[in-house]
């Protein structure tokens, strides 16, 4: 079953949920990299291949994947003059970064 297309006005609508803001020739250009990205993704579900292939549990296959990883330990904190002397924006003590949810929501 085909995707269905997705046209400037829908780009603009995903773009807005990532909080981006597109010109025109920026939301055509975006409708048809999706178009190509989606036609490929067709294809790929019509390969007989596909639904016959194992899906990766791990990405490196091993019989006991947890002995093979890093132990999992804290390592030291930042110092908070070292994180105020690289934030971008800040209030005294703290960092300050944009609002990122809307009053309302």
């Amino acid at each position: 079953m085909p995707l269905p297309p997705h046209g400037p006005e829908e780009v603009r609508r995903i773009a807005a949920l990532a909080r981006l803001r597109l010109t025109d020739a920026e939301a055509g250009a975006l409708a048809k990299d999706f178009a190509a990205i989606l036609e490929y993704v067709d294809r790929l579900r019509a390969r007989d291949e596909a639904d016959a292939a194992e899906p990766l549990v791990h990405a490196v296959p091993s019989e006991e994947p947890a002995t093979t990883l890093r132990a999992d330990e804290p390592l030291p904190s930042l110092s908070r003059e070292l994180i105020l002397k690289a934030a971008p924006d800040r209030s005294g003590n703290l960092v300050r970064v944009p609002r990122v949810l809307e009053e309302g929501r």
